[in-house]
């Protein structure tokens, strides 16, 4: 029965477990909107305790068969199965999460996650602050100069000139972007966004290291400045759509500092979504991700993606208590 277990539970609690992360981010991001605290709680442990038992009964009479006659079952069997799982919550709190929530994210799983991902446009423009001194507003007006930066090095990968390399790619040191210089004009114009002069050879690999923003350095580099977990929830909290009573009463704030530039939106309705990514019920009604909307959709990936690598890291030192709940009863 192990392997039949596996087959039947595990797809079944990954799934529950991956639901309720995403509906537990959307939720902190509604009540950020509302500006109300928000709780969360880990998956700490998981463990599912099978028990299987069968039974065979028979039924004889003795004596007259007047006595029994239609009311025997001269042979019965069974078998029962029980899934019962005991589950393990670790509140999130504490100074240890609240330095990690709000900490840029580091330069390293920056170059990490804009050098995997099929989409690096939405990288740069979700977890870069500025470049070299341009700046990338996270509300209001788009920076041009940001902006066409993030365009020529897409182009540039795309074309196989531009690399973000790391220390597990030696012989480079730290984290830096590897230029195939060629002398195009795209190549011309991205060094000049970054105030940097362009190599002097025809032919040649220009590496330039890349730094947080705050490290000073005195050889032609890239400055980047990262936001934080948290500054990508308030993104998420300040594309959500809310009733206009709500905000007409001040329940959910006014947007004073403007729709987030990112193209992302979180819809309210006030029945059960159909086809949604992933929804929460608040305050009478739904809030949701709509399945076709895949700008916000891959934000949001994004986003999960570096929430639970944080609380990975946090969940261990979270103060008592722990909860355990055993889910049988």
């Amino acid at each position: 029965m192990g392997p039949t277990a596996i087959r039947n539970g595990r797809l079944a609690y990954n799934e529950a477990i991956v639901e309720s992360n995403n509906q537990q981010l959307l939720m902190a991001a509604v009540h950020e909107r509302y500006e109300e605290n928000a709780n969360l709680l880990v998956v700490s442990t998981l463990t599912a305790n099978v028990h299987v038992s069968a039974r065979a009964d028979a039924e004889i009479g003795v004596g007259s068969d007047s006595n029994y006659r239609g009311n025997l079952v001269p042979f019965s069997a069974g078998m029962t199965y029980e899934d019962n799982p005991t589950i393990t919550y670790v509140p999130v709190a504490g100074g240890t999460y609240i330095r990690q929530l709000t900490a840029p994210i580091d330069v390293a799983m920056f170059a990490q996650v804009v050098r995997t991902s099929i989409e690096p446009a939405l990288v740069y423009r979700a977890l870069l602050t500025s470049v070299n001194g341009a700046a990338n507003p996270g509300f209001g007006g788009a920076n041009p100069a940001f902006e066409r930066f993030v365009d020529l090095s897409v182009a540039l990968t795309h074309a196989g000139r531009l690399q973000w390399t790391d220390e597990s790619m030696p012989p480079i040191r730290g984290v830096a972007i590897v230029v195939d210089w060629t002398g195009t004009a795209d190549e011309r114009e991205w060094f000049s966004l970054l105030g940097l002069a362009p190599p002097s050879a025809p032919q040649s690999r220009v590496v330039l290291p890349v730094y947080s923003a705050a490290t000073p350095a005195s050889e032609p580099h890239l400055a980047i400045g990262t936001r934080s977990v948290y500054e990508l929830l308030e993104l998420l909290a300040m594309a959500i759509d809310v009733p206009d009573d709500d905000s007409k009463a001040g329940i959910a704030p006014s947007l004073t500092s403007g729709r987030t530039v990112l193209p992302l939106r979180v819809s309210f309705t006030n029945k059960a979504p159909r086809d949604a990514s992933v929804s929460v019920p608040y305050r009478g009604g739904w809030f949701y991700i709509d399945g076709a909307d895949q700008p916000t959709k891959r934000f949001f990936r994004l986003a999960s993606t570096l929430w639970g690598a944080m609380l990975v890291d946090v969940a261990p030192h979270a103060p008592a208590p722990v909860v355990t709940v055993p889910a049988s009863h």
